[in-house]
């Protein structure tokens, strides 16, 4: 996909998923399958399972190339927002290479490849995608969830930047990932105790 597309598309499914985590909900199935696109206007939809209200994982054989790594059972880590996050940024990769980050046979392979296996780098596959997209998607497809973008939102800005940069110059500069990246609880204290709240503030209270 050309890069412009891309940020396009990426932006918009950013935007539907901060929408659907605004509401509590977590979609935990997150695939192509999922995402209903209409080219020729531009409107992005997400079909969005009963188990996003429900918070139970389901996994189906279609499901595997996007789990996240504590949807395999094998971490203990409880699947939230970042889960989503994660089977994104699965997407944002075929989206780029044309292949999945990994391969795998069964179902046991791929649960190894999500949990113990790295993605081969980006920019191998495609060497002529800007630097900060190559490190966008390698931040989602991170093992650990507080490694990964934290909140929708926060990987929404850093898409937005990117775009804007690349419609300006063609190009995209090296800049802080996540400068505006919450998580959910950050969020709500942010929220109920006004706009002038620091990012800063907001995580000492947390603490």
């Amino acid at each position: 996909m050309p890069v412009h597309e891309f940020f396009r598309l990426a932006i918009r499914m950013a935007s539907e998923l901060a929408a659907l985590h605004a509401h509590g909900a977590i979609h935990q199935d997150l695939r192509p399958s999922s995402v209903l696109f209409d080219a020729a206007t531009g409107e992005l939809a997400l079909v969005t399972p009963p188990a996003a209200e429900r918070r139970v994982p389901a996994l189906s054989e279609d499901s595997l190339p996007y789990v996240s790594p504590e949807q395999t059972g094998q971490m203990n880590r409880p699947i939230d927002c970042r889960s989503d996050l994660y089977s994104l940024g699965v997407v944002f990769y075929q989206l780029l290479a044309g292949r999945l980050p990994f391969e795998a046979e069964d179902a046991v392979g791929w649960l190894h490849c999500h949990v113990a296996r790295q993605p081969r780098p980006l920019d191998q596959v495609r060497p002529s995608l800007p630097r900060p997209l190559t490190d966008i998607v390698g931040k989602l497809l991170a093992k650990l969830p507080d490694h990964r973008y934290q909140s929708a939102p926060g990987l929404r800005h850093d898409l937005e930047r990117c775009l804007r940069d690349w419609n300006e110059h063609g190009m995209i500069a090296a800049f802080p990932l996540g400068e505006r990246d919450l998580s959910e609880e950050l969020q709500k204290i942010e929220k109920a105790l006004g706009p002038s709240l620091t990012a800063w503030q907001a995580l000492r209270l947390s603490t």
